[in-house]
């Protein structure tokens, strides 16, 4: 059981459950946001990738600070279809040759890892094209099928500034939005921080996790229908 914070009325179809079935089936963005460590924030691309006896089109976007966590954030067994059906970005932000697009490496699971080149425009091309991709191979997908998860956009803000990564950000979660799938991005700030508020217009869901007594609290903050409620999180 979670506490209502606001706006949840049961029994009318205004209810926290009954609003994410509806933005599993029209696509929506999720934006994470607090200081967590790496474990958490590995949680949450784990969680929001799926697990692996589900249909899933996986796409995780990583910079240098989380490359080392790509395959604990992916299902523990993967099938040779799954792996077909993932792609792993790694933005190092180091200077490379545009026609490297690939570096060859594999994750434990032997998704083969495509390094972007080292600009955030470039970023966002092989993060639209990588979309672009599963959403060919897959044929008929389904709503939430696609999943993609961006973490973190603190370096892309920190080499780059703020109008850059929020056009990545617009562009992206557009996207994502367009084939009726779910993405996840990771923000290390409070909820109340001004470059939070400047880019949550771009997700459906806020979701603001924090350290408590026992373990984590998540606070979900959705926009439409309005309503705010927190549960516990287990990262076991």
């Amino acid at each position: 059981m979670g506490m209502i914070v606001r706006g949840e009325r049961s029994g009318e179809g205004f209810d926290f459950e009954t609003a994410l079935q509806t933005y599993k089936t029209t696509g929506c963005n999720t934006l994470a946001v607090g200081t967590l460590p790496l474990e958490v924030r590995t949680h949450l691309s784990r969680q929001h990738l799926g697990a692996s006896d589900e249909r899933r089109f996986r796409l995780l976007a990583l910079t240098a600070d989380a490359a080392a966590t790509a395959a604990e954030r992916l299902p523990t067994e993967m099938s040779e279809i799954d792996r077909n059906r993932t792609r792993v970005l790694l933005h190092e932000g180091t200077v490379r040759s545009s026609s490297a697009r690939s570096t060859g490496a594999l994750v434990e699971d032997g998704s083969r890892i495509f390094s972007p080149s080292d600009s955030i425009l470039g970023f966002q091309q092989d993060i639209l094209g990588a979309i672009d991709s599963l959403t060919r191979s897959a044929g008929d997908l389904k709503p939430a099928e696609l999943r993609m998860c961006l973490d973190s956009l603190a370096p892309l803000l920190d080499a780059y500034g703020t109008a850059p990564t929020e056009s990545l950000v617009e562009a992206v979660t557009a996207r994502v939005r367009e084939t009726e799938g779910m993405g996840h991005a990771y923000l290390p700030l409070p909820r109340t921080h001004e470059t939070v508020r400047a880019l949550e217009s771009n997700f459906e869901i806020v979701l603001s996790v924090e350290a408590a007594d026992r373990g984590y609290v998540q606070t979900w903050d959705l926009r439409e229908p309005d309503i705010q409620k927190s549960l516990a999180l287990d990262i076991r």
